[in-house]
């Protein structure tokens, strides 16, 4: 506060000393920079009684300047006392006090000369004043302060907080710090700890965005519990926060002076079960439209979303039919749940721009949950729509199934789901959005046959036993292509019930057909083999390996859990000769083919091929006698009741050609080297050879066919080069040290066009190169070749 400093003139001092009168009341140099200096009408010092300065008594020249140093605003309580004795300095005490008279103190106030305010305020408020000073000297000055009367601060305690109204949404607060105690808040808001501090409480029955603005100090927010002041949810002087429905605590930390308050909470509707939103369907129709934005992941999972989502709600008078689809530009997840949220369980969900259909939905509370599968922030227009109920079909219960009549042990099962309720079946298989029923006899022990003739369906079949209300699960369909098989189901009444996976609407039809139990075939064993006969070379039959059980391991099989059936073909050479023996099958199932030689049942395997698909079965240089052809199912298919496992078997036998006179170890066609720097050209071939080698260790070909060896000596230490001057498909060539050994130290790539192997050094002596056929898949064959053998 500045006060005015009167100051009298030289001339006025002069003729006070001499008596003269005439100068009036002193002017003011300075005004109060807040309130002014006293009003123009309020009366001069001289005309309120104030003593002019005269001969006897003149003003000392060297006092400091009057000026009043009391604050210029008082505060106060409503119904509290105040009494207070007003200051000065300067000028030359005593100081006299006078109130301007046009100034009106509180009712209950007085002021005296001698500058003390007394009072109690019985109303609140601000109330200006003007009051003047003088002193012995003559000297004035003059300043307007101020009553401020607050209200009790009843609120100065968290427990004892001032409940805000946010009914209209909004409110303001016009309140003081004055009074207030420090209770913690401002330490927790990392200010000064002796800020004081007030109290407010306010409810949110639903989400809302709450922004709070304080025009002094920061406000504080935290849960309505008192003890977590400590940790407030947010602290600023403008707090904006998505809070839940619940209690919250509002405190304002700051100087003890006035502040102004705004509240503001925006309800964010749709965001949980505490402020869902419900829809009027009396149109029988509800356009929702919305965002994501600031939503939070409330309700479970649908469609195998987690993310964000909205909830509505709704309630169907009567049974209808509910239909959901996105009409705007963006997709959600839909899914409807039975209750009042969050819903007891899942009616039905569907994602991205797909429709949901619901039918015949009963009366009753219903939640739609909307999820977001992709932005937040993407608008969404979504159509709930209703309709007069599709009431369900006659067979919609097991006491209602549609018989069936089997003519020639075929019928068909077909018919409509639209409308169909869903019955658990435990355990139960296919979808859960409705079911309808068929029944049928079996007259005797059958094999049962379900194809829908189709590859793909959302309807799925399961077989049950039993009686109504009492069913036994006999086994369940795919939604693919395979028909449902069951053998050795005994004589009597069946139930097949077909259920939806994904709609109600879809139609369904099914071929149902029944046959006697297969018999083993004859040639499921070696008592009573298959004869192949050969004519011109060749032989081919037709076979079946159903209900054959397996009495073989062939070598080739692998796991014997595979193992599943087989059957058995001989024949008879009466000359040496090569053979090839292949399988086709009829009904997609893998099949294996071995070749067994001296004995059916203890006899030895020559030979085995995995997957007749990919390679026959090829023999070279087969000797005069008894062969037997093991066929074996490969693969799942051969474990279904439905599968016949038919196939076609060729064969074909030719006379072998003379064998090479290096068919084995006990002959090999030698060549010598006297040292580095030369080349040999090696021409053969391996018809008519025998397969002696097996396995080679060092890039693991499979070698199964005719092989020829060479013996290649060294009189000096060289490296060996050896390659293909044509590269032959399948051909295979390795190096080394002793006769019979499939311990390689080189070897040529099994599928190379540069098929090529160069050596270490190698000391002197004999090696042997064997040239074989190592293609792991396709047809082996004996081949004709050209090396050339370098020495470097």
């Amino acid at each position: 506060m500045k006060s005015s400093l009167p100051w009298w003139p030289l001339a006025c001092v002069l003729s006070a000393f001499a008596g003269a009168s005439g100068c009036g009341t002193p002017v003011s140099t300075e005004t109060d920079a807040a309130v002014g200096p006293l009003d123009a009408e309020s009366p001069s010092l001289e005309d309120a009684g104030s003593t002019r300065p005269d001969s006897a008594f003149a003003p000392d020249a060297t006092a400091l300047a009057l000026r009043i140093t009391s604050a210029d605003r008082i505060h106060g309580t409503l119904e509290q006392p105040i009494e207070l004795a007003l200051t000065a300095e300067g000028g030359t005490p005593p100081y006299s006090w006078l109130l301007n008279p046009a100034t009106l103190l509180p009712v209950g106030f007085s002021f005296s000369s001698d500058g003390v305010l007394r009072g109690t305020p019985h109303a609140s408020g601000h109330f200006p004043f003007a009051v003047s000073v003088s002193d012995t000297g003559g000297r004035t000055a003059s300043a307007t302060l101020e009553v401020l009367v607050a209200e009790p601060i009843l609120n100065d305690l968290c427990l004892a907080a001032t409940p805000l109204d946010l009914s209209t949404g909004a409110t303001t607060v016009l309140a003081s710090l004055d009074g207030a105690t420090a209770n913690g808040v401002a330490a927790a808001c990392q200010l000064s700890p002796a800020l004081p501090d007030v109290f407010y409480s306010f409810e949110l029955g639903v989400s809302s965005k709450v922004a709070v603005l304080a025009t002094q100090g920061a406000a504080a927010v935290f849960p309505a519990e008192c003890a977590s002041a400590a940790a407030p949810i947010g602290c600023s002087a403008a707090f904006n926060e998505l809070l839940p429905p619940g209690s919250y605590i509002l405190a304002i930390a700051g100087g003890a002076s006035d502040f102004r308050l705004d509240v503001k909470a925006t309800p964010l509707l749709g965001d949980a079960c505490g402020d869902i939103i419900p829809l009027d369907l009396s149109s029988g129709q509800a356009v929702v439209s919305g965002n994501f934005q600031d939503a939070k992941a409330d309700l479970p999972s649908s469609c195998g979303y987690s993310s964000a989502d909205r909830v509505y709600s709704f309630e169907l008078a009567a049974d209808m039919d509910v239909r959901v689809r996105d009409t705007g530009g963006a997709s959600t997840s839909k899914a409807i749940r039975a209750g009042t949220c969050p819903g007891t369980a899942e009616l039905g969900c569907t994602e991205g721009y797909s429709e949901l259909s619901l039918l015949n939905v009963k009366a009753g509370k219903y939640v739609l949950v909307l999820k977001t599968p992709y932005s937040s922030s993407t608008d969404f227009t979504v159509t709930l729509s209703t309709s007069g109920p599709t009431l369900p079909p006659a067979n919609d219960a097991c006491a209602g199934a549609t018989a069936l009549t089997l003519v020639n042990d075929t019928t068909t099962m077909s018919g409509p789901l639209l409308g169909s309720t869903y019955d658990p079946v435990t355990p139960t298989c296919g979808g859960t959005l409705g079911d309808v029923y068929f029944s049928l006899d079996l007259p005797s022990t059958s094999l049962l046959i379900i194809d829908r003739g189709s590859y793909g369906s959302e309807t799925q079949v399961q077989v049950l036993s039993g009686t109504c209300g009492h069913l036994v699960a006999q086994g369940c369909s795919d939604t693919f292509s395979d028909p449902y098989c069951k053998a050795g189901l005994p004589a009597g009444k069946y139930y097949l019930r077909v259920s939806s996976y994904y709609s109600q609407g879809g139609t369904f039809s099914y071929t149902v057909s029944r046959k006697d139990p297969a018999t083993a075939p004859a040639n499921d064993t070696c008592t009573a083999p298959a004869t192949l006969t050969f004519k011109a070379g060749a032989a081919t039959v037709s076979g079946e390996l159903a209900a054959a059980p397996s009495d073989y391991v062939l070598p080739c099989s692998g796991s014997s859990s595979s193992q599943l059936h087989d059957v058995v073909y001989t024949f008879n050479l009466a000359a040496r000769s090569d053979v090839e023996i292949s399988a086709t099958s009829v009904d997609y199932t893998g099949l294996r083919v071995g070749l067994v030689s001296d004995s059916c049942e203890t006899g030895k395997f020559l030979a085995c091929t995995a997957d007749t698909s990919y390679r026959a079965l090829q023999l070279w240089g087969l000797e005069p006698g008894d062969y037997w052809v093991v066929v074996e199912g490969s693969n799942g298919y051969s474990g279904s009741d439905c599968w016949a496992g038919k196939f076609t078997l060729s064969a074909k036998a030719s006379a072998s050609p003379p064998a090479p006179a290096n068919d084995g170890c006990a002959s090999p066609t030698e060549y010598t080297f006297a040292g580095p720097g030369t080349a040999t050209l090696i021409s053969g071939t391996t018809r008519g050879a025998a397969n002696d080698f097996a396995k080679v260790s060092c890039n693991s070909p499979l070698l199964d066919g005719p092989d020829v060896v060479y013996a290649l000596t060294l009189t000096a230490s060289a490296r060996l080069r050896v390659s293909a001057s044509t590269a032959v498909s399948g051909m295979f060539f390795y190096l080394t040290s002793a006769c019979g050994s499939t311990a390689a130290l080189a070897c040529s790539p099994q599928y190379s066009s540069t098929q090529e192997f160069v050596t270490n050094s190698l000391p002197a002596g004999t090696y042997y190169l064997v040239v074989d056929y190592g293609e792991s898949y396709g047809r082996s064959a004996a081949i004709d070749f050209t090396l050339v053998v370098d020495t470097l």
